[in-house]
């Protein structure tokens, strides 16, 4: 279990070396290429590099394999370790009552987490298919404006358009063949 635990953690350790490095890299990349696209100039485009070019070489790393092989190594031998727990559970008692209930205490406390985690995750989700429908209710309800209040909207300045038939004063204006004047409300 210790060696499984050390392996663990140089897996992880590796791991986050590795993509600190590769973040470093983007993160240069990334400013060569605003350098680049700031000064206008022509370089390499060779230095461009996507999110998805950076997430293909951070699947294949070793390390991360070995991580999952672990994980799931450990997974079957917790399912192995209750079994014999189960099963030779008065024999290991006679034997070695320590060892026996150090092993009980373990596995109570993984499956406590497990129920534990289970029940966290369907009173998470019953709360989001119970519960929103009738927060969206309510809020729904509370902001029952749509649109601009009407004290909002007499603060507005209002304007008249008026279509002029002058020619001249058109083409002085820009305003085309279609041309027209506006004029705030209540003034001159």
């Amino acid at each position: 279990y210790a060696l499984q635990c050390i392996l663990h953690m140089v897996c992880v350790c590796v791991e986050y070396r590795r993509r600190r490095r590769r973040r470093v890299e983007f993160d240069s990349r990334l400013e060569r290429a605003e350098n680049y696209s700031s000064s206008g100039s022509r370089g390499d485009s060779a230095e461009y590099v996507t999110l998805a070019q950076l997430e293909e070489d951070s699947s294949s790393s070793v390390a991360k394999h070995l991580e999952s092989a672990n994980t799931m190594f450990s997974f079957i031998w917790w399912i192995i370790g209750f079994y014999w727990v189960s099963a030779g559970g008065q024999d290991l008692a006679r034997g070695s009552p320590q060892l026996y209930w150090l092993c009980i205490v373990f596995l109570g406390f993984d499956v406590f987490f497990v129920v534990f985690c289970v029940a966290l995750a369907c009173v998470i989700g019953i709360a989001v298919c119970c519960c929103l429908p009738c927060i969206i209710a309510i809020l729904y309800a509370v902001a029952d404006q749509e649109g601009a209040s009407k004290e909002d909207i007499d603060q507005l300045p209002k304007y008249k358009f008026q279509i002029t038939g002058d020619n001249e004063k058109l083409s002085s204006d820009g305003q085309g063949p279609y041309g027209g004047i506006m004029t705030e409300c209540g003034t001159e």
